[in-house]
């Protein structure tokens, strides 16, 4: 279900959501025949032909696919990089689980030298003498 946006193209689902709320609609409608509203001056509705319209078609027809790229970001970070966080007393959330272009830090375009299409790379959350030795690096990580 949260999914079928990414089925139906944008201005499908804008005609839609413009016919449904529009005066003549049958929101405004239904809403005038509960209320004995007469004209468009005994109520106020919002404008739906507006930047805050916009917004609200574009992001619910866009946003499964933001939700299926961060769904597979977080499923794909390394078990053992939360290990070490909780070892030393670091967020989960903000220090592993949030990619850093989500977080506003360094993020890149293109494919990750470890083979991700995500365009992010991850924080090292262990700073210390041997932060980029064995365990803890991985290749393409900064």
């Amino acid at each position: 279900m949260l999914l079928l946006p990414a089925a139906v193209p944008a201005y499908i689902v804008a005609y839609t959501y413009t016919d449904f709320l529009e005066y003549a609609g049958p929101v405004q409608g239904a809403l005038r025949a509960l209320f004995g509203w007469q004209s468009a001056r005994d109520y106020w509705f919002p404008e739906i032909r507006s930047m805050g319209g916009a917004i609200l078609v574009m992001g619910s027809v866009l946003y499964p696919y933001v939700y299926m790229m961060a769904r597979t970001a977080f499923k794909l970070t390394p078990h053992s990089l939360f290990e070490i966080a909780r070892i030393h007393d670091r967020n989960l959330f903000w220090q592993v689980g949030m990619p850093d272009g989500a977080a506003g830090h360094r993020c890149r375009a293109g494919a990750g030298a470890d083979g991700n299409d995500f365009g992010f790379r991850h924080r090292r959350i262990f700073r210390g003498p041997y932060a980029d030795a064995g365990a803890f690096s991985m290749s393409g990580w900064a």
